[in-house]
This record gives C-alpha cells, sequence and structure tokens, in this order.
C-alpha cells in the first residue's frame, strides 16, 4: 500500500510539473565599462562609464526591429538601490544614475537579459 501511494504522489508531481513548467532563459553578460556591451539576440549596445549607461541599437538594427523582437522593458540599477525603467521610443538613450550603474536589464521575448557593469 504504501509503494503505490509513494508511486500516485511522484506521478501526480510529475504531472503537475510537466504541464506547468515554463523555461527561464536567464542570461548575465558582465562588460566592461567604456566598452560597448551586447549580446545576441538581443538588439540593444551599451556603453557603461560610471554613474552613466547609454543604450543604443545595434548597428545593424533600426527601431522597427526592435519592436518586432518584442522589447518590453529596460531597467537600469544604480549603485544606491535606485531603479530607472526606459522606454525604447527615444533610443538611443543615456540614463544617469546618482551612484554608479551596476546593472541593465533588458525583458524581451519573455526572457530577461542582465549587462552587469564590472570595474576595470
Amino acid at each position: 500500500m504504501q509503494i503505490l501511494i509513494m508511486m500516485a504522489i511522484l506521478i501526480v508531481a510529475f504531472v503537475w510539473r510537466t504541464l506547468n513548467y515554463h523555461p527561464e532563459i536567464s542570461n548575465s553578460v558582465p562588460c566592461q565599462q567604456a566598452m560597448t556591451c551586447s549580446s545576441d539576440p538581443t538588439p540593444l549596445a551599451l556603453i557603461f562609464s560610471g554613474n552613466e549607461v547609454k543604450i543604443t541599437l545595434n548597428q545593424d538594427m533600426e527601431s522597427h526591429d526592435v519592436e518586432s523582437q518584442n522589447v518590453e522593458s529596460i531597467s537600469v540599477h544604480c549603485a544606491d538601490g535606485t531603479e530607472i525603467q526606459k522606454s525604447l521610443a527615444n533610443a538611443p538613450i543615456t540614463v544617469t544614475c546618482k551612484a554608479a550603474v551596476e546593472a541593465v536589464e533588458v525583458q524581451y521575448l519573455g526572457q530577461l537579459m542582465t549587462f552587469t557593469a564590472e570595474q576595470e
């Protein structure tokens, strides 16, 4: 009886996990300051410089291509704990934090790409 109960629990857990599976692809890209940083398939290029980050479209992309890639949001995380969210409507954009820029998160196609600023 115990074996049957344990098998039933395991089968239910397996079926539930299979039906509720949502892959979360999380990419983290470390970026040296004052260097252009980008990663496929994100259509953005970023340049970290102290307390500023300049966000532009990759050279081969235009704004309508970015919209077709479903870039949902861009948020910049500052060292003082503030978070600044920006829209791509005004690309290229420069975001200035009161303290150093720690990371830029780009949410697109249901995926999250994190660019982190590294000290040289």
